[in-house]
């Protein structure tokens, strides 16, 4: 897609962008309050078409994504994410109630950076983001 072909993109961020989607409102809301409380911005959608669409037209500093989810799994976004140059390089931290090892190791062969399981540590989540917004500035 040509560059602005969803608008312009919006003047430099003063905070970092966190694109979180997940189909579950409940766990929107929690992650978005966790993430507000360090000082990130939080984009929320409940379906991964909108998601990519919404991160093409203003790419986010990383994506925090569910798996399971009707119509479009997590871990098929994440294998999409990584073919769309505007999205490739973003840093993707999969939080999921799957919980068995190989389910994060198909996570992270999808090609998402790290794996967190619901229901999570708040502390944890924060780091987690934190540590991957800083190794991708």
């Amino acid at each position: 897609m040509a560059p602005g072909w969803f608008g312009s993109r919006p003047a430099q961020r003063d905070r970092p962008l966190v694109q979180h989607i997940d189909d579950d409102p409940i766990n929107r809301a929690l992650v978005q309050e966790a993430l507000e409380d360090i000082s990130l911005l939080v984009r929320s959608c409940d379906n991964v078409a909108d998601g990519i669409k919404e991160a093409i037209a203003d790419p986010p500093d990383l994506f925090l994504l569910d798996v399971e989810m009707p119509g479009v799994s997590g871990l098929e976004a994440c294998q999409s994410m990584r073919q769309i140059a505007a999205l490739k390089n973003i840093p993707i931290v999969m939080l999921t109630g799957m919980d068995r090892l190989k389910d994060a190791e198909k996570g992270l062969e999808a090609g998402a950076n790290d794996y967190l399981t619901k229901p999570f540590d708040l502390k944890r989540l924060q780091a987690t983001i934190t540590k991957w917004l800083q190794k991708s500035r």
